[in-house]
């Protein structure tokens, strides 16, 4: 017995969140993913000024990469 089939949940699950991260990923670290960020879509012409755009999309996209890994990593264990 291995340690794989004591998992409880099928692996297309891991996946299909490993496909979801790097999607979201590829869009934001490519500068196309500004409605992707919480809070920046709706703040004001004068907060958006404060704040660099292409940045803050590749510091989330990096992010995101991290999730996609380790989702990849711990849930194909």
């Amino acid at each position: 017995m291995k340690l794989a089939d004591l998992s409880t949940g099928p692996d297309w699950v891991v996946y299909v969140g490993f496909i979801i991260f790097a999607v979201l990923s590829i869009v934001l670290i490519s500068g196309h993913g500004s409605w992707l960020i919480s809070g920046y879509n709706t703040a004001s012409k004068e907060e958006k000024a404060k704040y660099n755009e292409k940045k803050a999309m590749q510091n989330n996209g990096n992010w995101n990469v991290c999730y996609s890994n380790s989702s990849i990593n711990y849930g194909s264990v």
